[in-house]
């Protein structure tokens, strides 16, 4: 039997109030055919009316009894599935009827037998139940982390939205002075999207260049004027050539790294590149917002950005879905037209497949089709940043956290205790009709739900209890947070340049170097025959002793410069006393360095010669080893990159030169041989 019966007759229905004025003329003295012919009624229907006693039925409730809840009741079951939804925890088709019957039983409604085999409403039931709720619909939900669902709370955004009043009053910027910058990534491989094809065909395919791709990441930057920075590509690849940019947008710059995903190095280029267009000066500073990726936060960076002018802010971590312009309104629309742009170039070079050399290409077709100006300013509307809205985000907004209901405390930056439920209370089982409503309204469950929705979950109405959909089923509840075993401080939205979050990051980041270069020593050690082993240990004590005495003058606020020092030792497996090399680091051009480059499985080494050199990074000439042992030329196709002072190990001697079959050899006197993986 079909569920909704539809009418194969053109048998018209006839109002009642019609067929009642026409019994009234009839029984008044009116003869039965003129009475049908004016009211347009069929006269044996008529006919059967006056047999029937003048009683005409109304068809219009004509399903109304076969129901098993009331109006009333479905409603409140249709407010528990929005407010759900609104948790992120929504119920599917079939949680809903488990939800449904054990409602059913809670309240002692007269329920059919197949609910009771099943334990779970009908499927009919459930069908008719969307018909009847119009506002409900079966939507597949976008992926949630509960990170991002709980940490976008009242708290966390209050904290941000008072640091950027803070600096708007400080610095007085204006919306040509508001930047934002994040990554994102762009594949070699692209999303299908809908094509047309022959009906109830049972797979549809469509060519793409590979079955997993490649990622570059792409950094790019907007301000609430409604302006961007050209965008910097990141090339999964240990060196960067400058080919790898052919046809990109205007003004583009890149990096290389083996993973393709952002560095701190790499980031400190992309901060030069951000300076070189956004134009900052102390006198006229910039405000960048950005989030708390661990590349975003070094010491290198907030010196430069101190110096430049540049006013470094952090969002919440977590929040970015719902506070950051570039995720609100613009990456969306570069991932769709990014799409387009592949599909297009897959089907104008058939039998090719995309690399990342054409990734460039194919985004300069993209960027400036999602980088539109109302596409940039409506982000920074949306996320209240510009024009500065606090009170942008509703409660509705803030009801995924109810979950938690966790906030940053003020002193260090721990989770508060203080939640609404003191022990954790999860979905409850089901409730057979064997249980009484008196055990279930009496059990010990503190329901509460969000503040938007606040309505007493059992009330005394005329004597009887009113039972509502979360007494049976309260809303998923999460007990405090243990605080014992936490080793990882929980992030929160910083402004980095000021002096006393800069300040704790260089201490955080001395200790760790500290770390780091002890247990490299400890480890280097190892490789030193006799005739080596007593410098290192001096060595290590010496940067020990500097890094407690800065550490020392630092807490009584006498912050000087003491630093290791800049001469040492590198290190081999065999050498002679004499082949020691000493480290020295005052670089100037066309001095003679060595250069570091990592790896994921190894470090290399190359030589080089600075052509150009500043604060931070200096512009390198690389070379390449000869057959000679010690003994380098130069490559045919020059090989320059910009490499930061950090990756330049050491400065070498001038080497001696001469010419051979029309190529000049550079040798040098100390031997380079005993430095590993050169190159």
């Amino acid at each position: 039997m079909p569920f909704s019966f539809k009418k194969k007759n053109k048998r018209r229905e006839i109002p009642k109030d019609i067929i009642l004025r026409a019994l009234e003329e009839v029984s008044k003295g009116a003869k039965i055919k003129s009475t049908a012919n004016k009211y347009d009624i069929p006269r044996s229907n008529l006919q059967r009316y006056i047999k029937q006693g003048g009683v005409v039925k109304d068809n219009s409730c004509k399903f109304i009894s076969s129901q098993i809840f009331t109006k009333d009741e479905e409603e409140k079951i249709s407010e528990y599935l929005v407010t759900s939804f609104k948790l992120n925890h929504g119920l599917s088709k079939l949680k809903t009827r488990e939800l449904v019957y054990e409602y059913a039983t809670a309240i002692k409604k007269k329920i059919p037998d197949n609910w009771t085999e099943k334990k779970l409403a009908s499927k009919d039931w459930i069908r008719g139940f969307f018909k009847r709720q119009p506002q409900l619909s079966i939507r597949t939900p976008e992926a949630t982390s509960l990170s991002r669902a709980t940490s976008f709370n009242k708290t966390n955004v209050g904290n941000f939205f008072e640091n950027l009043k803070t600096v708007y009053e400080r610095h007085r910027f204006g919306p040509e002075s508001i930047y934002n910058i994040d990554e994102t990534g762009l594949s070699t491989v692209q999303r299908t999207q809908k094509v047309i094809a022959l009906r109830g065909t049972k797979q549809v395919g469509q060519v793409t260049s590979a079955e997993r791709g490649t990622l570059v990441t792409v950094c790019c930057g907007i301000n609430a004027l409604g302006n961007s920075i050209p965008p910097f590509f990141i090339f999964p690849r240990v060196n960067f050539k400058t080919y790898m940019l052919n046809d990109a947008p205007v003004g583009s710059d890149g990096a290389a790294h083996p993973s393709g995903w952002m560095t701190s190095p790499n980031f400190l280029k992309y901060i030069h590149h951000f300076a070189k267009h956004a134009k900052p000066t102390p006198s006229s500073p910039v405000l960048l917002l950005l989030d708390n990726h661990e590349s975003h936060i070094s010491v290198p960076v907030l010196d430069f950005c101190k110096q430049s002018g540049i006013v470094l802010m952090t969002f919440p971590p977590h929040c970015s879905h719902k506070l950051q312009p570039l995720d609100l309104t613009v990456y969306g629309p570069l991932k769709t037209y990014y799409n387009t742009a592949v599909t297009d170039w897959m089907v104008s070079n058939p039998a090719k497949t995309v690399t990342i050399y054409e990734i460039p290409k194919l985004a300069a077709k993209a960027i400036p089709l999602a980088f539109k100006l109302q596409n940039i300013q409506s982000g920074f509307e949306k996320s209240g940043i510009w024009p500065l809205n606090s009170n942008i985000f509703s409660d509705e907004d803030f009801a995924c956290s109810f979950i938690t209901d966790r906030c940053l405390s003020e002193e260090g930056n721990v989770p508060s205790e203080q939640s609404i439920s003191d022990q954790p209370v999860t979905e409850q089982p089901s409730t057979g009709e064997n249980q009484s409503l008196e055990d279930r309204t009496s059990s010990n469950v503190e329901v509460i739900g969000p503040s938007q929705l606040e309505s007493p979950s059992t009330s005394q109405i005329s004597g009887t209890v009113n039972v509502t959909p979360d007494v049976v089923r309260p809303y998923p509840k999460a007990g405090p947070r243990k605080l014992q075993g936490m080793k990882r401080k929980k992030g929160k939205t910083r402004i980095l340049t000021d002096t006393p979050e800069k300040r704790l990051i260089e201490m955080e980041e001395e200790e760790r170097q500290r770390k780091n270069k002890i247990k490299e020593l400890n480890k280097n050690r190892k490789c030193f025959k006799n005739t080596g082993q007593k410098k290192i240990p001096k060595l290590a004590d010496e940067f020990t002793s500097k890094l407690e005495k800065n550490r020392k003058i630092s807490s009584d606020d006498e912050i000087e410069n003491v630093s290791v020092s800049d001469e040492t030792v590198v290190e081999s497996e065999d050498f002679d006393e004499d082949d020691v090399i000493v480290l020295d680091r005052n670089f100037q051009i066309n001095n003679f360095v060595l250069v570091k480059f990592d790896t994921k499985k190894t470090v290399y080494h190359y030589v080089g010669i600075i052509e150009d050199v500043n604060q931070t990074m200096a512009t390198v000439k690389f070379m390449r080893v000869s057959k000679l042992r010690n003994t380098f030329i130069f490559p045919d196709i020059e090989d320059v990159a910009s490499v930061l002072l950090e990756d330049i190990k050491t400065k070498l001697p001038t080497p001696t030169t001469w010419m051979k079959r029309g190529s000049l050899k550079y040798k040098f006197d100390k031997p380079l041989w005993i430095i590993p993986n050169i190159r």
